[in-house]
């Protein structure tokens, strides 16, 4: 029997409206009377994306947005689409088709072949129609190169469809139909080789390093198309990959050219052979400021192999780089003090033993380069919340170590620090109830915990600060955190609750939040069913059976029932 439910902070939904992240909840919610009983809140783009809105979908049909549902892995999804495909043929809008083709599903695969080999009335294939709202289709009254690469970027980063990306550029037809594009918008037919734009970061180069930074992360990506990204960087390599158009910074825009694809090479865990490409790639480049643009996918997939190789080489300081690098020549590549920067601090959220023992075995180096560089504040957040740094928190526990962010950290032999520093915690600006603020521990139930990182650390605090008041410590702020750790608290106190990352917890919270059970309705509905087991249990001859089989007297077993 469900449970059934009477609605709650009903105001705060209306009057926190903004608040509430309402658009992501309608995309991802799975329980479906949450949805039905919140649709005059919720997003119908939103809700077109949703497998389990797909009954609410159907009962509302005017309200699908067909672009959305392009997203939608359900397969009743993809038959609605597949009967309106004409809609979206006839709008002849640049972006259309971009979640469709990023949709994995079985169905959604067989609808982007579809969708890529059909053809109008006079025979000519729909996806080479001119777009109505891009200009340089509007020019030329033709297709634009733009346009056509835009599918295939949307293509590229799809599991399912590498079938479709091989045929693409091995210049064969899809299926054996045809051909679904013209193989020149990436290769030059003369000498085979991929096109690279000759003025860095324009709009084509964006493009060509967003394709291959999409095709880089697939995770079901061909030997073949690894090859076709090992060829695009080493072109790189060949045009200038060192040249950019300012000093290094720590945006993107400021990166080496093909470093993010080579970046998300190595982030691609889930392709082994994608990795190994990438690994080549950056060994055989080995620049210091391609490897520090990569940290991030180094650190992310703990390839401690290449730290161990290369970490080395950002021990040297060269604030500006007043000398020419030559690609052929390690010994001019020496990093100035950005990179180096980038480097050390991304090594310090490493969570690889063997990253710590780096630290450590360079310490008087580190110590040096912190104090130089005024990045304690860096090293310290770093350092307190990564599981793995213990060892050096607990031998420069004065320098590094700091109890705010070890509240963080998920490794429970850290609470001997953090018991240690209790007096030290800034409790007004991290566990403050008085008002609705991001540094809150969010609150939620202990069976929605996940590994993302974020929810992560908020499931360390809970647990560090119930060790705490298990242990005697105790202060205000600490007390108003247990009592916040519950649904009635928090149903009857919504002011105190951080509604902005709702979305990252199960819908069973949000029922927590603004629902309540409803007792006494439940034992209405049942009271029939109450009645009769009643009836049953009680009878006069079950009552005699019961006491026969158990050798008593009759009025002795009734007495046992009292």
């Amino acid at each position: 029997m469900k449970p059934k439910l009477i609605s709650v902070n009903t105001d705060y939904k209306l009057y926190r409206f903004k608040s509430i992240p309402w658009d992501e909840i309608s995309s991802e919610c799975d329980d479906l009377l949450f949805l039905e009983d919140n649709v005059m809140h919720l997003s119908w783009r939103g809700l077109s994306q949703n497998y389990h809105a797909m009954p609410l979908l159907e009962k509302n049909p005017k309200k699908i947005d067909l672009y959305n549902l392009g997203m939608n892995t359900h397969p009743r999804a993809m038959n609605y689409l597949e009967q309106n495909l004409m809609t979206l043929f006839n709008q002849r809008h640049m972006h259309s088709f971009d979640l469709l083709f990023r949709n994995s599903s079985e169905k959604a695969i067989k609808l982007i072949e579809k969708v890529l080999l059909m053809d109008d009335p006079k025979g000519r294939p729909y996806m080479n129609r001119p777009h109505v709202d891009c200009s340089m289709c509007k020019k030329e009254n033709l297709k634009c190169l733009s346009c056509m690469r835009l599918h295939m970027e949307n293509l590229a980063s799809n599991k399912s469809a590498v079938h479709i990306l091989e045929a693409f550029f091995k210049n064969e037809p899809l299926n054996g139909v045809r051909k679904i594009s013209n193989l020149d918008i990436y290769i030059n037919p003369l000498d085979g080789e991929i096109i690279i734009p000759s003025k860095y970061y324009d709009d084509n180069w964006v493009a060509l390093e967003r394709f291959f930074k999409n095709l880089a992360s697939n995770k079901n990506a061909s030997t073949y198309l690894i090859k076709l990204i090992c060829q695009y960087v080493e072109k790189c390599i060949k045009l200038g990959l060192f040249e950019t158009e300012g000093r290094y910074q720590s945006s993107d825009s400021f990166k080496l050219r093909c470093s993010n694809t080579i970046e998300f090479m190595l982030d691609n865990s889930e392709n082994k052979k994608m990795v190994e490409a990438g690994k080549m790639l950056i060994r055989k480049i080995k620049h210091p400021r391609l490897i520090s643009d990569c940290m991030e996918g180094i650190v992310e997939g703990k390839h401690i192999d290449l730290v161990e190789e290369f970490y080395h080489m950002f021990f040297n300081v060269q604030t500006e780089l007043d000398q020419p690098i030559d690609s052929n020549d390690p010994q001019t590549w020496v990093p100035d003090d950005l990179i180096k920067q980038s480097f050390w601090t991304d090594l310090c959220k490493m969570e690889h033993p063997r990253a710590m023992e780096i630290l450590i075995e360079n310490i008087t180096f580190i110590n040096s380069f912190v104090d130089t560089h005024d990045m304690k504040l860096h090293f310290t957040y770093l350092l307190s919340e990564n599981p793995e740094a213990l060892l050096i928190l607990e031998r420069y526990e004065d320098k590094y170590f700091d109890v705010d962010y070890a509240l963080s950290n998920p490794n429970e032999n850290i609470y001997p620090l953090i018991k240690k520093h209790f007096n030290e915690i800034d409790w007004h600006d991290m566990f403050s109830y008085s008002e609705c603020n991001n540094n809150n521990p969010e609150i939620f139930p202990q069976n929605a915990l996940d590994s993302w990182l974020y929810k992560r650390q908020n499931v360390s605090i809970r647990k560090h600060m119930n060790k705490l008041y298990e242990d005697g410590f105790r202060h205000p702020y600490l007390e108003g955190h247990m009592a916040a750790n519950s649904y009635e608290f928090c149903r009857n106190n919504m002011e105190y609750v951080n509604v902005d990352n709702l979305n990252m917890f199960p819908a069973s919270f949000w029922t927590g939040l603004f629902y309540k059970i409803d007792y006494e309705a439940m034992k209405e509905e049942n009271s029939e069913f109450r009645s009769e087991l009643i009836a049953y249990v009680f009878h006069p001859a079950r009552l005699q059976r019961m006491a026969e089989s158990f050798q008593i007297e009759f009025s002795d077993y009734l007495d046992s029932l009292e």
